[in-house]
């Protein structure tokens, strides 16, 4: 190479320690660089601008320097709040006990040491008072003490205010997405609402209550953890619901949980547990011994799609005042058997959909319930796959007047004693016994249907059910069986000579897709019904009245022309 060799000073670990490089040594090697090659090559650059970034040229070295020099002491100072954070953290069993009436502690405290010296109060006009305080845990750190944020003073009102609280308008706690772990330590002796407190908290993983989070005058917990889907435990032991009335909604949504603990507690005044647990659906344990129901009038919903329930014990409850047990539930998957023997059901008016979808169960024993007081029974067994016997009360459902898919998609269902039904005040029979494809044969002989305007889908879907005797249904009120019999694959004749369709004005589709459908008594109908012959194609023979007008006889030779016309 022409030109001067550069004379370069050997990186070492000791010229960095002792900081041998400097400004003047790295502008001493640029201009040492340059006088490699000095003529001046032609890039089409101005002489003049090269001149200026020339003269330029030990400012913007300098800039460089002061920036990586802040830059590695940023990075210093980080570490070393992080090590002193660590080192600070208590662990989960040696959380601060700090109890209220310690107040004399703070006394001698200056303004400076009053955080140190009890973290339950802070300093204020010379005294100390309580205050809002709790450990957090953060999502890649340890924990740190949190005290005298904005919240402060929204939770010291709270203790020296006696009165109620809605957290979820104006009390809410705080969102902090760092959060992820929360110790109470404060006294919340004077609050009667705890409502909605974590309302929608998206962090939170753990929530424990010590000792000092006195809630003996709290009435109302209703969606206290409500959305809190992250949340995985909390611990309620040190929790007083001596006078709790409202617990619904309690841990509605609460996906990650998978356990729940609450034998523990003492509710005597509670009143209300709708929907407690509902969307809980990764919970999989929950203990309710000696769980106080005696007051409770509203249990609908409590356990609705609790997906991963196996196994309730609810043989403490008591529900000698409970009205609404709608969707109790509902959607527990695999829940395959339960017992509700104990259960006292003389209050209840409403039980709709109280078994729906429990998928797994395979048998339900309702011989002890009183029903006299329930008129709507709509989707009771809807979606129970493996349901294949219900014992029903001995006095049926005498005030009942919807079983709206009272049995419907029960797949695995084959026979059903309904001899202790009382129908008569029954209006709707929509999807009774649609989508049992097990049923093969059913007595309907004590039925009562002189109320009933709704019977469409009644039988719709009955694959196995190869005969059926209709001889005591009273139809005059109908206005709708459309798909009544529709998908009926193995039912070979039907007798419909007692059916009155004076006010049916809906009977499309009432055959359809009934295969094997060859005898068809249509003797009572006297005038044409639009559809009623939709989708049945096979040839059989019909029956009709010879009093029918011409118009009826006409539309069934246009739409059964293979099929044998009897007219009697």
């Amino acid at each position: 190479m022409i030109g001067n060799k550069v004379t370069q000073k050997p990186i070492t670990k000791g010229n960095i320690d002792n900081n041998i490089f400097s400004i003047q040594d790295i502008t001493n090697d640029v201009d040492q660089i340059e006088q490699l090659n000095p003529a001046p090559i032609d890039s089409g650059i101005p002489p003049t601008f090269i001149g200026k970034i020339k003269q330029n040229k030990k400012i913007f070295i300098i800039a460089i320097f002061g920036f990586i020099t802040i830059l590695i002491i940023s990075i210093i100072l980080i570490l070393k709040q992080k090590n002193s954070t660590e080192s600070n953290a208590p662990s989960d069993s040696n959380i601060p006990n700090c109890e209220i009436g310690e107040e004399d502690k703070c006394k001698t405290c200056n303004k400076e040491k009053c955080s140190s010296c009890n973290f339950m109060y802070i300093l204020k006009d010379g005294e100390c008072v309580a205050n809002f305080t709790f450990w957090v845990e953060y999502n890649g750190w340890d924990k740190e003490l949190i005290h005298n944020i904005p919240a402060s003073s929204i939770i010291k009102k709270m203790i020296v205010d006696s009165k109620e609280i809605d957290f979820y308008n104006k009390y809410e706690f705080p969102s902090f997405p760092w959060i992820h772990k929360v110790y109470f330590l404060m006294d919340v002796s004077n609050s009667v609402s705890l409502s909605s407190m974590f309302y929608g908290q998206y962090n939170i993983e753990k929530i424990y209550f010590t000792k000092n989070f006195n809630t003996s005058n709290v009435k109302f917990m209703n969606s206290m953890f409500y959305g809190a889907y992250t949340l995985q435990s909390a611990d309620l032991s040190n929790l007083d619901t001596s006078n709790v009335i409202t617990m619904d909604n309690m841990f509605y949504g609460c996906k990650a949980i998978t356990y729940i603990n609450l034998s523990g507690l003492a509710n005597p005044k509670l009143t209300d547990i709708s929907k407690m647990f509902e969307g809980c659906v990764n919970l999989k344990v929950i203990n309710l011994t000696n769980f106080n129901t005696h007051n409770v009038i509203d249990m609908s919903d409590v356990f609705y799609n609790d997906e991963s329930l196996k196994s309730i014990d609810v043989s403490s409850f008591n529900t000698s005042k409970v009205e609404n047990m709608v969707s109790m539930f509902s959607g527990c998957k695999l829940l395959s058997s339960i017992n509700i023997s104990n259960f006292n059901t003389t209050n209840v008016n409403k039980i709709y959909g109280m078994f729906s979808n429990c998928k797994s169960l395979t048998n339900i024993d309702l011989s002890n319930f009183k029903t006299q007081n329930i008129e709507k029974f709509g989707f009771l067994f809807s979606g129970c796959e493996s349901l294949t016997s219900i014992n029903f009360p001995m006095y049926g459902f005498p005030k009942a007047t919807s079983f709206m898919n009272l049995f419907s998609q029960c797949i695995s269902l084959k026979s059903i004693d309904l001899s202790t039904f009382i129908t008569s005040n029954v209006k709707d029979m929509y999807s009774m016994f649609s989508g049992c494809i097990s049923l093969t044969s059913i007595n309907l002989s004590s039925f009562d249907t002189s109320q009933v305007t709704i019977m469409s889908s009644m039988f719709s879907g009955c694959i196995s059910l190869t005969s059926i005797n209709l001889s005591s249904f009273d139809t005059s009120q109908v206005t709708n069986m459309e798909y009544m019999f529709s998908g009926c694959e193995s039912l070979t004749s039907i007798d419909l000579s007692n059916f009155k369709f004076d006010k049916a004005f809906r009977l499309g589709n009432l055959f359809s897709s009934c295969s094997s459908l060859s005898y068809i008594d249509l003797s009572s109908l006297y005038v044409k019904k639009s559809g009623i012959f939709n989708n049945l194609s096979q040839q059989g023979k019909i029956k009709i009245n010879k009093n029918a007008e011409s118009e009826l006889k006409s539309y069934v030779k246009n739409e059964l022309k293979d099929w044998e016309i009897i007219i009697d």
